[in-house]
């Protein structure tokens, strides 16, 4: 006969390997032979909330937490869950009790927490707090670092480290970049740390990827820190370029030093926390020069906006018939294409003044799934919003496609406390002009970065109320939010600095020559 322990460890090994209606059934038969087992009680709302069914996983992923309140890992999970799912009750409490957590203790797993509220500072203290923490680099530190000279080649050999050959978000923007890098001085790596994908709708971008580079490694089978280091190193780079910071869990092997200069680029908008990382690549808008010292990188910065964009997006019919999207012909529509964990209680009870206030007007949202979709509903209704006004974007099967649908906007609505990155680059390009408020941490500040390069700094708002009253006076205003849309497309030209790519790289370029020469000297 089967123990509890027995039937929680095989349920464990069911839900490793995504059978969660096995894993389920499992944690349960174990339940009723120990039914306060706090353990087994959070595995079994994990796999509620695996298989789909989220406001049940969250019962017994509370359970847990009323029975173990300090364990911040869950807690963190469980807060990112609510905010990917439109569950908000309890949510700021919640939020503020894990701030006051993470003080004294330290997660393991912090990518889903870039969203939380934490300002520079915060987030400097928290880095770096994990930094020194982290059980991964605690086994590391016991091992030296490689010590590798400089080196004197005829071209700078730069490598990029990432996760991201194919689509991903910073996939589709950073591939414009790769293909306008000069050959001439620079010689080119890519360490490709995850499993390609398979799926023939994916084969474009990752060929025009893979074609961009003068060496190609796929190093996704590597999983020994130590191995993947020395990969790197035998190729001798001058300069590597991590794209991904803790979302790639290879990030460790960077201890090693396999490269002179390691630099913070894109994926990650924050610091590190980490020694090894040299430099980070910002711009004047996201990391203002009276906050760099909340880097544990020196922060060297684009001339204009620090954010790539791919200027040679797949082709795509000029615009989509709003009938088929179930969109209003009249009225003005509002839309947040971002992903639901960056939409806010706050920042949708603004939204829902600003709907109150213009009538006729919907908000547009994109689909996540269908328990978010009618989450979202259910919190206008709350606030006396029909509904009908909330309406949403299916997931789209290409990228292409999503950009068809998305020039029917007519104003996009920013997230607080982490904007629209590449989003807000792919609203641009279809026209869509953008409304921000910049706030105190890397994350929240890049929409404005983008709007400056653009130019359209008038829709950089300095406070909330200021947001709030523009986007009702363009929802009323059909003439001016008109003139402002017209701007927003005579802007989108290929010699604009925020989409002039082969200029960004050539500067782009001239930041690694001048970091490369400052280690020379």
């Amino acid at each position: 006969m089967n123990t509890a322990l027995d039937l929680l460890n095989k349920g464990v090994e069911y839900a490793q390997n995504k059978n969660y209606t096995q894993a389920e059934k499992c944690f349960r038969q174990s339940l009723e032979l120990d039914p306060n087992n706090p353990v087994t009680i959070r595995n079994l709302g994990n796999a509620c909330a695996a298989d789909g069914r989220m406001t049940e996983g969250l019962v017994y992923l509370t359970q847990y937490l009323d029975m173990r309140p300090d364990d911040l890992e869950t807690m963190g999970h469980v807060l990112y869950l609510k905010y990917n799912y439109c569950i908000w009750n309890g949510l700021e409490r919640m939020q503020e009790r894990l701030k006051k957590g993470l003080q004294e203790h330290t997660l393991q797993s912090e990518p889903k927490l870039l969203f939380l509220g934490m300002t520079f500072e915060e987030r400097y203290h928290y880095m770096t707090k994990l930094a020194a923490e982290n059980k991964k680099l605690s086994l590391l530190r016991k091992e030296k670092p490689f010590s590798l000279p400089t080196y004197q080649h005829d071209k700078l050999k730069v490598g990029f480290f990432t996760t991201d050959i194919g689509p991903s978000p910073c996939g589709f923007v950073i591939a414009s970049l790769w293909e306008n890098l000069s050959h001439d001085d620079f010689e080119w790596h890519c360490f490709s740390c995850r499993k390609l994908s398979d799926k023939p709708e994916d084969a474009p971008l990752i060929k025009r990827h893979k074609a961009a580079f003068d060496f190609f490694h796929d190093v996704s089978n590597i999983k020994d820190f130590r191995m993947m280091a020395d990969t790197i190193a035998k190729e001798e780079i001058d300069i590597l370029i991590d794209v991904n910071m803790l979302i790639n869990s290879m990030y460790p092997a960077l201890y090693y030093k396999p490269a002179p200069i390691i630099v913070n680029y894109l994926g990650y908008p924050s610091t590190t926390g980490l020694p090894w990382y040299d430099y980070m690549i910002a711009d004047a808008w996201t990391v203002p020069s009276e906050k760099e010292r909340w880097f544990t990188e020196k922060i060297i910065r684009m001339p204009h906006c620090y954010h790539c964009v791919d200027t040679n997006p797949e082709t795509y019919p000029g615009l989509a018939p709003k009938s088929i999207l179930g969109l209003p012909e009249k009225g003005t529509i509002f839309a947040c294409l971002n992903s639901p964990f960056k939409i806010t209680p706050h920042y949708w009870d603004m939204w829902m003044r600003i709907l109150k206030a213009v009538p006729d007007s919907i908000l547009w949202l994109r689909s996540f799934n269908f328990e978010t979709d009618e989450k979202f509903k259910e919190e206008a209704k709350k606030r006396n919003i029909n509904p009908n006004r909330i309406i949403v974007l299916p997931k789209m099967p290409t990228h292409a496609d999503f950009l068809y649908c998305f020039k029917n906007a007519d104003l996009f609505l920013d997230t607080e406390m982490y904007n629209a990155h590449s989003t807000a680059l792919e609203s641009l390009f279809c026209g869509v002009p953008l409304i921000t408020c910049p706030g105190d941490s890397y994350a929240s500040r890049v929409s404005s970065s983008m709007l400056h390069a653009f130019g359209l700094d008038e829709m950089i708002c300095k406070t909330e109320e200021e947001y709030e009253k523009k986007a009702i006076e363009l929802g009323l205003n059909t003439e001016k939010l008109n003139c402002l849309k017209a701007k927003t497309v005579a802007l989108m030209t290929q010699n604009n600095p925020l989409f002039d790519m082969k200029s960004y790289a050539r500067d782009f370029e001239k930041l690694l020559r001048q970091i490369s020469s400052k280690k020379n000297s």
